[in-house]
This record gives C-alpha cells, structure tokens and sequence, in this order.
C-alpha cells in the first residue's frame, strides 16, 4: 500500500502513538502556542476527521496509552508525569482531569522514546543517561520475595 498522510496543518505534531485498539492517536501539537496533547480518531487510509479532544491542560508531550486504552500518560511541561481516564465510545471520546503522579525532573532525560510503562500502568521504566546512571547506581533484585522467605 502507499502512504496516507492522516494529519498535515501548519503546526508541529509529533510523539504520535496508537491505543490499543488502534481506533485513536494520541499525539502532540503546538498549535497552541505550546506543545499539548491531542486525540483523535483514526481509520486506516483516510485523513484525519471528526472531533480532536486536547487532553493536556499546562503543556504536555512524550504520551503513552495504558495496555486496556482507559487512561493516557504524557510528561508536562514542568516535568510530571501525568495520567488522565479516558473513555472510548464510538466517534465520542471523554478524558478526566490530568492527575499528577509524580516529579520526573531528576530523571532529565524523559524523551518520546526513553520511558515506557507496563501494561498496567502501574511501573514505569526511565532511560537515563551514562552521566546520570554512572552517578547514581542501583541494583535490580530478582526472586525478591523468596530472598524474604529464607
């Protein structure tokens, strides 16, 4: 098949990702005047119509879905990590309020590709950089709880 183009304004949207179902995409735009995050609907083949839902309210970028489509994650401006409910119902989408979750600041090096979360949502997995790695080490513990037991 050829390439379609789904969305094309005079603004810069980037970090787009799929939900699960691959009937949305949640991606970034600094139509705005800063970078938000956006959702729209999605079918294969065809430009992007229908409603776009802004689900960021202070800024926000690098956006992730939960694994069951009912809540987004994205980085905020002052460097949060936020999650938001949202709900999929046909051509209607709702989301809640972005909730804080907590402060990403020290880990400096939160990129579109750098994190990602389980399916969950419930741990979330950091790339940093050597400087930052080498500074700070740590150790995985595997079989924690059996170590526990003895």
């Amino acid at each position: 098949r050829q390439p379609v183009v789904w969305l094309k304004t005079q603004f810069a949207e980037t970090n787009g990702y799929f939900s699960p179902d691959s009937k949305w995409i949640a991606y970034t735009s600094d139509e705005s005047g800063r970078k938000e995050v956006y959702v729209q609907a999605f079918a294969a083949g065809a430009p992007a119509s229908g409603g776009k839902w802004q689900i960021s309210t202070k800024g926000g970028d690098h956006v992730r879905w939960r694994r069951d489509g009912k809540e987004l994650f994205f980085v905020s401006t002052d460097q949060k990590l936020m999650a938001v409910a949202v709900k999929a119902n046909g051509a209607s989408f709702e989301a809640g309020v972005p909730q804080e979750l907590f402060d990403a600041r020290n880990l400096k090096a939160v990129t579109a590709a750098g994190w990602t979360l389980t399916g969950d949502g419930q741990k979330f997995l950091f790339q940093i950089s050597q400087d930052e790695a080498s500074a700070a080490p740590f150790t995985v513990v595997l079989n924690w709880a059996a170590e526990m037991k003895k």
